[in-house]
């Protein structure tokens, strides 16, 4: 679901994303330790948070997380992109978005993140 919040100024598009990813422990990035991680950097002012996370899927071999992505409306998507990747840290398999779904390359995962962005009118 995208959902188009105004902060003051600061217009905010928020989407949620559904990501299979590699079930094999790894480092521990902040969005696992505290649920939530903050972009720094060319990052900065995008936002992820940790809904859900479901282990044990596919032969115990990958995990479900469900996530929430706070942006600007003007970031690119690219942008977005390379920033859920950082804050997963793991392999992504696919990801489903509200309105397609795809495989976890960095083109399968952006073209989900676009689709959702560009589905709504923005007000």
């Amino acid at each position: 679901m995208t959902n188009t919040t105004t902060h003051g100024a600061d217009d905010r598009q928020t989407i949620t994303l559904e990501l299979e990813i590699d079930g094999t422990p790894g480092p521990e990035t902040a969005l696992f330790e505290h649920k939530q991680w903050t972009g720094e950097g060319r990052f900065d002012a995008i936002t992820i948070t940790l809904d859900n996370e479901e282990g044990g899927h596919g032969f115990g071999v990958s995990d479900i997380v469900t996530i929430a992505v706070s942006i600007p409306v003007g970031v690119a998507t690219t942008l977005v992109t390379d920033a859920v990747r950082t804050a997963v840290g793991r392999v992504i398999r696919s990801v489903k978005g509200r309105t397609r779904a795809g495989d976890g390359s960095r083109q399968g995962l952006g073209d989900v993140i676009d689709s959702d962005r560009n589905d709504h009118p923005q007000h």
